[in-house]
């Protein structure tokens, strides 16, 4: 049973199984059911995977918005020693009427990727037969969303990317390469930007008090999460448009993440400021030696000489090159600086599928909705540009 708005919902229930049928690969799918974090780490031990499918995350999220009514999983695939090749975190949940089957999301995940086993990669199928094979296990649902997928998942291919029936996001993700050290990464940057990197720094260190700082303890990190949230709000209602990382769940979420993952560097926040004021704050994620840059803030104003933003940035940066850090995922969002920064473009998929006769009209709405809204003829008509072209 589950509940929604008060609503009692009959969400029929599978308990952990496998599907053992028999296939040309010879590996077997299955689904873990599970509550707790902690009981996820062992199912996934050797496998890799994004900040967004990692434990420090996963518990933070079913800390704060764990229900009944939300019925966490682990979709896996495994050869017949019973070796885990890929594992997707999912939840099954009530929406619209339809029992749907997604990441752990709700407002706050980027990316929807499976973990890997990076020395068996060659040993999966192709991404519709691999997914013909995980669907098998999959316990009764109406609609499949796994939307923004990433193409590369801790530098390999992530293989349900490519499948047939997935459909470009309208946003892309930013993923920057970084060497084993500072200065080569400052080498291969662009020569104004490489200038500017010290210039705004020497500047900012010339004000009195100034302080540039990596945040390792909760309260202060704690503290400063505070700012963010009235910064960041602040500029953007300034700019017109609606903010909502401070609802009260969502801003439990992101305390959360910095009570359970600061003081290990899973979260990682630097600041800006001088004495009583906080002048710039950004927030991070890391799972190994991938990190996703979150959110970025700083103050305008007298202050925009500075570039406050970017010493910031920079600083994450020098961070994540301490913690070996090899990818620096700058998220969603065209913004000029990913680029001056040396980020490249990773086109996002959504992946959108009936698992029943009852999901087949939202499935078919979705596509439809989505080829309107990308159709050249449509958005001129409305007076919108037409969307970039990026690779598949």
């Amino acid at each position: 049973m589950a509940h929604e708005a008060g609503i009692t919902l009959d969400l029929p229930h599978s308990p952990p199984r496998q599907a053992a049928a028999a296939n040309a690969h010879g590996l077997v799918p299955g689904i873990v059911w599970f509550r707790d974090a902690a009981a996820f780490a062992p199912l996934v031990a050797g496998l890799e995977g994004s900040p967004f499918q990692s434990r420090h995350w996963l518990a933070a999220w079913l800390d704060v918005f764990g229900a009944p009514e939300i019925e966490p999983f682990l979709l896996t695939l495994a050869d017949p020693d019973g070796t885990t090749l890929l594992a997707l975190p999912l939840v099954r949940r009530r929406d619209r009427g339809l029992a749907v089957i997604e990441v752990p999301d709700l407002g706050v995940t980027d990316y929807a990727a499976p973990l890997l086993r990076r020395d068996r990669l060659a040993d999966l199928p192709g991404p519709a037969a691999l997914w013909r094979l995980l669907s098998r296990a999959l316990p009764p649902a109406d609609l499949l969303r796994l939307n923004r997928m990433p193409p590369v998942v801790a530098g390999m291919a992530n293989p349900l990317h490519a499948h047939p029936a997935a459909r470009r996001h309208r946003l892309s993700g930013w993923r920057l390469a970084l060497p084993a050290e500072y200065p080569a990464y400052l080498a291969a940057l662009g020569k104004s930007h490489r200038e500017n990197l010290g210039k705004f720094r020497r500047r900012f260190e010339r004000v009195e008090g100034a302080e540039i700082a990596v945040l390792r303890d909760i309260p202060a990190a704690c503290a400063a999460l505070a700012d963010l949230d009235r910064m960041q709000a602040a500029r953007v209602r300034e700019m017109g448009r609606d903010y909502h990382l401070d609802q009260p769940r969502i801003a439990a979420f992101y305390r959360r993440l910095v009570e359970t993952g600061i003081e290990s560097g899973e979260t990682l926040m630097c600041r800006l400021g001088i004495p009583g004021e906080t002048l710039a704050l950004n927030y991070a994620v890391r799972a190994g030696d991938q990190l996703v840059y979150l959110r970025l803030t700083n103050a305008f104003g007298e202050w925009t000489r500075y570039s406050l933003g970017t010493i910031v940035t920079d600083q994450a940066i020098r961070e994540a090159l301490a913690l070996g850090v090899t990818t620096f995922d700058f998220a969603m969002g065209d913004y000029e600086y990913k680029r001056r920064f040396g980020a490249v473009i990773a086109p996002l998929h959504d992946l959108v599928l009936p698992l029943s006769a009852k999901g087949l009209p939202a499935a078919a709405l979705w596509h439809l909705r989505d080829r309107i809204a990308k159709s050249g003829f449509i958005r001129r008509l409305t007076g919108r540009s037409a969307l970039p072209a990026h690779p598949a």
